[in-house]
């Protein structure tokens, strides 16, 4: 145990002196960009309504539907992503208040575009308006909820997963992965429990990978063959069952044709787990480009994931359902996706350099404010008591 406590320190140590040299490590921050690619493209395929149309060419259907499972492949890799951070880090006001500002700036900002301009019917009433001003409280946004409370319950998790030590650590991964992953898949039965359960259980994998994996000593060549066959099987999957059900005219092979696309999907979870491993394995380099497009990433996932942006914007505004009949669907479906990332990303960048710093600054005055009382270094105290009562 004390060995393990000795090789933690040291690691710690040399992660922390390159973080200090080179800033944030590019390869984790293009895992990121090509997580929310996945993101983007799954709910191009997801919100288009395609599901609903008849196909001559099924060729379509079969890209329709790999672009669908994508995006748990998204989810979960964040996931991984912020277990790998967090476990070691310290969870702090400031960075869930920024958090929350950025939630709210995007809910009410284009529910206002939308009841003023666009005006789409049913969907910007009072008791629309009061959701979109509560967004995290209402589940507006799923994934952003659940990271808010992953974030605040993450001083417990990090306290707990790093005492109980390597052995028992793994044991408590094998049983979870067992219970909510492999189990589910087998019988094709719903897990236990809901999203936050499953995203708790990647957030602790990817604390394991953080705290026990040697970066030096993990085998990439491994990995990536287990990547490489971990999507064949997924995508083979997709393409076989849509062909049997259409050669043999069975509805029920088409309707699972993305059967092995959840969350908690055992083939999802385990290309998850590679595709970390790919990239956490990689000499570790900085670039600034990288690092700038990938901090805007969960923006591109608030803007385009906003309950009145994807009602309108696939359908409506992009109309995807009219190439989904086409021959060139799979480019207008690939300029599509690059083009939403794009036009999301300069919006959260142009956000940051104006409206984040606003309310940063607010932050700020009131934390260290003179003329209100209950202000003045008030963040801070809270930090201080909110860790008092995690120990």
């Amino acid at each position: 145990m004390k060995e393990i406590q000795e090789n933690k320190k040291i690691l710690n140590k040399q992660a922390k002196k390159h973080n200090d040299r080179l800033g944030r490590n590019s390869n984790i921050e293009l895992f990121r960009i090509i997580l929310m690619f996945f993101i983007v493209a799954h709910h191009f395929s997801l919100h288009s309504g395609f599901s609903e149309i008849k196909l001559e060419n099924s060729l379509n259907k079969y890209i329709a539907d790999c672009l669908l499972v994508l995006g748990t492949i998204g989810i979960n890799g964040y996931i991984l992503i912020t277990g790998y951070y967090m476990i070691q880090s310290k969870m702090t006001v400031k960075k869930i208040l920024k958090l929350i500002g950025q939630v709210w700036f995007y809910s009410v900002s284009i529910f206002i575009i939308f009841a003023v301009f666009i005006r789409p019917e049913g969907s910007v009433g009072i008791k629309d308006m009061i959701k979109y001003v509560f967004p995290i409280l209402f589940y507006k946004y799923w994934f952003a909820t659940t990271y808010v409370i992953i974030l605040i319950l993450s001083p417990f998790i990090n306290e707990y997963l790093n005492s109980i030590g390597k052995k028992k650590f793994l044991k408590l991964i094998a049983t979870c992965l067992i219970m909510w992953c492999l189990i589910p898949t087998i019988i094709n039965a719903a897990f236990a429990g809901s999203r936050l359960v499953w995203c708790i259980v990647m957030y602790s994998v990817g604390g394991y990978i953080r705290l026990y994996c040697n970066v030096q000593q993990i085998n990439r060549k491994k990995h990536i063959l287990g990547l490489v066959f971990s999507g064949m099987a997924l995508f083979s999957s997709v393409i076989l069952l849509n062909f049997i059900g259409e050669t043999l005219k069975i509805e029920k092979f088409v309707v699972y044709s993305t059967y092995f696309s959840g969350y908690n999907n055992i083939i999802i979870a385990l290309i998850s787990i590679e595709l970390l491993f790919a990239f956490i394995s990689m000499k570790p380099k900085y670039n600034k480009i990288i690092n700038f497009i990938a901090g805007a990433t969960f923006g591109v996932y608030l803007i385009h994931e906003h309950e009145l942006v994807y009602q309108y914007l696939w359908v409506n505004f992009l109309k995807t359902p009219i190439y989904y009949q086409r021959n060139n669907f799979v480019l207008y479906a690939f300029i599509t996706i690059i083009l939403v990332y794009l036009v999301c990303t300069i919006i959260d960048l142009i956000r940051q350099y104006t409206i984040e710093p606003i309310w940063m600054g607010i932050i700020e005055r009131i934390e260290h404010s003179k003329y209100v009382p209950w202000g003045k270094n008030k963040i801070e105290k809270i930090e201080v008591l909110f860790q008092r009562f995690f120990e």
